[in-house]
């Protein structure tokens, strides 16, 4: 979300900034998806009829109902896919395979910065990859493969996970104090409502929007009745595999899926099952899973170059009206970013608008009685007050006998401080009334306070760490040959 942030900070309006977005997200989508799936085919056509299908599937009902993470986090789904696809086929001897680590360190890393939830349903996925292909999983040069692109997307997402973890186990937030509840689940259908009424069957889940698209009907069929005449050579068994995978994660989607039976023999499934909260959004995996597969299928060499032409045509004309019918489902009678005034006030001087369902809010939090003033407890006398974004200057005096106590509106979260302007003497921090900024003034104090947010110096460390794993992996990446002179000399050095 910075990217659109910094267009509203120089100007733009929320709907250009929020269309602009979208815009970069789906372009992106296009050119990552082809780029990935020609990294496993090779073939153009095919590539480029994949990412169609990809980027013109359910992403784009996702897109119209304002799912912006998930939307977001798919742009990095074909990277995943064809990461483990290159990893498991791939000859393990050859140079290119030393590099397929960037292909997964991209893909979670970029899920890991767009949608937790998304990165979470790919790395269940990919741990059940690995334990059934775990004989190649096992061999030296996979398995250092896989802890490089751990390490280096951990790395890479230090700067994010030392705040996100710090915050998780150490503050009083809605979703943490939810999910941390151990209570006894007796009746598991009724703790999983939410998630199976999301079950789709095999009608709906190729014809109704937000869903895998008819277009994909076409490829299944296409396969189906050119199995007789498929060979058998690597790229068919291949594909053949990579189908019964594909159907696996279609299964998923659907009311066929055991979900409640699962649930009963798997605390930790249940917690999965409650965390992603809707069956529907492991359409996105299947989504990406069947559009690899329409890749593999059409470079198989089932069909010759004539007649992939007109069959990846074909699919791409019907993925295009495919959308225009569900965009034309999707946009009746509705008016996207209408009216919106982010500065709206009900007669109580409260905010009269709801942001998302305040899952990251300070537990004890109201968003009813948000206030815009600045509130003091105590006999306090304040007359000046400047605010800059989420810092304050006030200049403040306690005339009482007792201490006294500042609110100012804006959320506490671990790291506000505040301080005196002349002395930098640090005044008491705290949560107060309705999770805001409170600051502890001592009895007789007079002068100007400054509280504002202040990082830790842990969270400085883990940016630097970032930076540093981002410029080596670049340096990687554009000059494999530097790094191979640089560790002749090490070496050389050593041995010397």
């Amino acid at each position: 979300m910075y990217f659109p942030a910094f267009l509203r900070v120089v100007g733009f309006s929320l709907e250009e900034a929020y269309k602009t977005y979208l815009g970069i997200v789906n372009i992106a989508t296009v050119f990552i998806s082809f780029y990935a799936f020609k990294k496993i085919t090779r073939d153009d056509v095919a590539a480029m009829t994949g990412s169609v299908l990809y980027a013109g599937g359910m992403r784009i009902t996702l897109m119209y109902s304002v799912v912006l993470g998930g939307v977001s986090g798919m742009t990095f789904y074909p990277l995943i896919v064809a990461g483990f696809y290159l990893l498991f086929t791939e000859d393990i001897a050859s140079g290119e395979y030393k590099r397929i680590w960037i292909l997964l360190t991209a893909g979670f890393t970029g899920i890991l910065m767009t949608h937790m939830i998304s990165c979470l349903m790919m790395g269940l996925y990919s741990v059940m990859l690995c334990i059934v292909m775990l004989k190649k999983v096992l061999r030296r040069n996979t398995f250092v493969e896989l802890l490089k692109a751990a390490g280096a997307a951990v790395l890479l997402s230090l700067w994010y996970l030392i705040p996100f973890m710090q915050y998780m186990l150490g503050e009083k937030l809605r979703i943490n104090s939810n999910i941390a509840k151990d209570v006894q689940i007796e009746d598991y259908y009724a703790a999983l409502e939410d998630f199976v009424q999301e079950g789709r069957n095999l009608y709906n889940l190729f014809m109704d929007h937000n869903t895998l698209g008819f277009a994909l009907i076409v490829v299944i069929l296409l396969y189906a009745v050119t199995i007789p005449v498929q060979g058998k050579g690597k790229q068919i068994k291949y594909c053949r595999n990579f189908a019964l995978l594909t159907l696996f994660t279609v299964v998923v989607c659907t009311d066929l899926f055991p979900v409640v039976a699962i649930a009963r023999r798997s605390v930790i499934l249940t917690k999965f099952f409650q965390t992603i909260q809707y069956q529907f959004r492991l359409m996105s995996v299947a989504a990406v899973m069947l559009a690899c597969f329409a890749v593999l299928f059409f470079a198989s060499g089932v069909f010759d170059r004539k007649n992939l032409y007109w069959i990846a045509g074909m699919i791409c004309c019907i993925t295009l009206y495919q959308d225009m019918q569900y965009y034309e489902t999707l946009s009746f009678d509705k008016i996207y970013l209408d009216g919106i005034a982010l500065e709206a006030r009900t007669d109580k001087n409260i905010y009269s608008y709801t942001v998302g369902n305040g899952e990251y809010l300070p537990m004890d939090t109201q968003t009813t009685a948000f206030t815009s003033e600045v509130e003091y407890e105590g006999d306090m006398v304040i007359d000046w007050i400047e605010r800059d974004s989420l810092s304050f200057e006030i200049n403040v005096e306690n005339k009482g006998g007792e201490e006294g106590e500042i609110l100012f509106p804006i959320l506490y979260y671990g790291g506000y401080k505040a301080k005196d302007c002349g002395s930098r003497a640090q005044l008491e921090t705290m949560s107060g009334d309705n999770g805001r900024v409170a600051v502890k003034i001592p009895s007789g104090y007079r002068g100007k306070i400054h509280v504002g947010f202040h990082e830790p110096l842990l969270w400085r460390i883990a940016e630097g760490i970032s930076l540093i794993t981002l410029v080596c992996i670049a340096v990687y990446i554009q000059k494999p040959d530097m790094i191979r002179r640089i560790r002749k000399k090490i070496c050389a050095k050593k041995h010397i």
